[in-house]
């Protein structure tokens, strides 16, 4: 939703203007001998813990991604009948899915998906992929059903890139704040605030 994006982009940034880039040193020591130790920044983080940090909201994001696809239902079956249609009958008219979808729009005696191209046109290579796999294993059933497919493609053009921007979003908040926790929170939030 925009109001929950844009929340989350003012949480960002009030974050950011928050904290320095670079964390007050922490004192030590008592009297004359105190002494003064820099606070590690994100780039004195040890690499191994970022990149497990990295990884685990990765895979966290992708799993619920990759669960929560909703197969049946007229938007997901409009970018579906367009892909289909660009694949299977080299056309951009969907006439001959249209009974699948209400979000449809019809010009000059033809059916039309009315959604943005940007998904099924990402789609299109992953579709063609597994028509040219039904084909080498006729007997595969189960890859013949559209929700099959329909699957596929979700994860792959949907949850695999949206689980990677939630692993973007937690190396800008790191490399801003150095923080941590603070940079996982703002990450999870974004990932699953409109989830």
């Amino acid at each position: 939703q925009p109001g929950t994006a844009y929340s989350i982009g003012f949480l960002v940034m009030g974050l950011i203007a928050g904290q320095s880039p670079n964390p007050p040193s922490q004192r030590v020591g008592s009297g004359h001998s105190r002494a003064y130790i820099p606070r590690p920044t994100a780039t004195e983080m040890p690499h191994g813990s970022r990149l497990r940090v990295a990884l685990s909201l990765f895979f966290i994001s992708f799993v619920c991604y990759s669960y929560c696809i909703q197969v049946y239902g007229w938007n997901q079956s409009s970018r579906m009948a367009e892909i289909m249609a660009i694949v299977d009958r080299h056309t951009l008219a969907i006439d001959a899915y249209q009974d699948s979808t209400e979000d449809k729009a019809y010009y000059h005696g033809h059916y039309y998906s009315e959604k943005a191209p940007g998904t099924a046109l990402l789609g299109v290579p992953i579709y063609a992929g597994l028509r040219v796999l039904e084909r080498i294993a006729p007997e595969d059933r189960l890859a013949r059903e559209l929700h099959f497919n329909l699957y596929i493609i979700s994860i792959t053009v949907v949850a695999f890139p949206s689980a990677l921007l939630v692993v973007l979003m937690y190396s800008l908040c790191m490399h801003a704040m150095g923080q941590t926790a603070w940079s996982f929170l703002i990450s999870m939030v974004y990932g699953f605030g409109t989830l």
